[in-house]
């Protein structure tokens, strides 16, 4: 079996195409336990694109034939109602996975949109099944991604049935807090890469109560910012909002 050193050193071969900001890399970094075909890894990665501000990545109810995983920039999913309303359900970053609930329905669950100029990878699900037939434990990495989506989705719908504006809103952010320290960026600079009304869909509430809670806590010195940038000034009043 190849020791740590050798999966490490072909991880980082891996980078021009899925480096560690990528969520592929998490799988590509198990090439080295592939032993009868290792160049199953070079082939996972069927297609790269870039989408501009506003482009849609994919719609709801398009063929799933493949996992979407962010390169750079950022995108939102949300559902349409028969009435032509928008509900955003979530945002997604560079070295995150899109639309994982869609597998089980064979058909993407939301449509996807790209906030920023963004750089995604299109990993074929024909060569995921070739990956996980040659490496289980690659089978393990993408259920633990997907396990992740479920709890951080359950989470989503307790803070909103149960919590107070302000108290979703410090969730929100000690969330982007989190997600941003795994990609290795300060958890304390916070970009919000989403509109104000994007932003307020997602948490269930008005633009306008958005804008007075985020006042309020600009105010009070929990945090420092209400545009696109916004600092957690003092992280254990934000995560006192939070609890309530």
């Amino acid at each position: 079996m190849n020791n740590p050193y050798d999966v490490q050193k072909a991880a980082a071969s891996c980078r021009p195409v899925a480096g560690a900001d990528c969520a592929a890399h998490g799988i590509c970094a198990l090439r080295g336990f592939a032993r009868s075909d290792p160049s199953v890894f070079d082939r996972i990665i069927k297609q790269k694109r870039v989408y501009r501000r506003g482009e849609i990545v994919f719609h709801a109810g398009q063929p799933f034939g493949y996992i979407c995983a962010i390169r750079s920039g950022s995108v939102k999913s949300y559902l349409c109602s028969e009435e032509g309303e928008a509900q955003v359900t979530g945002f997604w970053f560079a070295g995150e996975l899109l639309d994982l609930n869609g597998i089980h329905r064979d058909s993407r669950a939301c449509v996807v949109e790209a906030l920023e100029t963004t750089s995604v990878c299109e990993l074929s699900t024909e060569y995921l099944e070739q990956l996980f037939a040659e490496v289980p434990a690659a089978r393990l990495e993408l259920l633990k991604n997907m396990s992740a989506q479920v709890h951080c989705a359950e989470e989503l719908i307790r803070v909103i049935e149960t919590k107070r504006a302000d108290q979703r809103l410090a969730v929100f952010l000690l969330e982007m807090s989190r997600r941003a320290r795994l990609r290795c960026l300060s958890g304390q600079e916070i970009r919000l890469s989403m509109s104000h009304t994007d932003l307020a869909s997602f948490l269930g509430m008005a633009r306008e109560t958005l804008s007075r809670a985020l006042s309020r806590l600009d105010t009070e010195g929990v945090i420092a910012g209400r545009g696109d940038v916004v600092t957690i000034s003092n992280s254990e009043a934000l995560r006192d909002v939070a609890r309530g």
